[in-house]
């Protein structure tokens, strides 16, 4: 059972590897430089463009527990005590959209695509 149990989660840790390589590969490039001028935005709907880079950074995942894999962004909510500075980061935003902002989901899109390829190895173990 012991065997079973560690190929299970290496299949888990295969998956989610593969979800956040796909996230980080369908993140755009934008045009010009950030702070240095106009930038390209990404289309609402689409992935957004890459402007600094901490965003696609902060993709990964982690174990909370033996089969449960989580794939998202490691960016930080912002500070509670302060009002201003909002209680998600700009990842939830682009994902979610807001009032004022079309979405530029990554992290549904990615799962979504390998949704069955997710399935395959763990039902398989391939």
């Amino acid at each position: 059972m012991a065997a079973v149990e560690k190929k299970v989660k290496a299949n888990l840790d295969s998956a989610a590897i593969m979800v956040v390589n796909d996230i980080v590969g369908s993140f755009g490039s934008g045009t010009g430089t950030y702070g240095k001028g106009p930038v390209q935005r990404s289309k609402e709907g689409e992935p957004p463009y890459v402007q600094t880079g901490d965003l696609k950074r902060s993709i990964s995942f982690d174990a909370p527990s033996a089969l449960v894999r989580r794939v998202g962004s490691r960016m930080k909510p912002g500070d509670k005590d302060n009002p201003n500075s909002g209680k998600h980061t700009y990842a939830w935003y682009l994902e979610m959209g807001t009032a004022y902002m079309g979405e530029r989901p990554y992290l549904m899109p990615a799962v979504r695509r390998n949704r069955s390829k997710v399935l395959a190895m763990i039902a398989k173990g391939s």
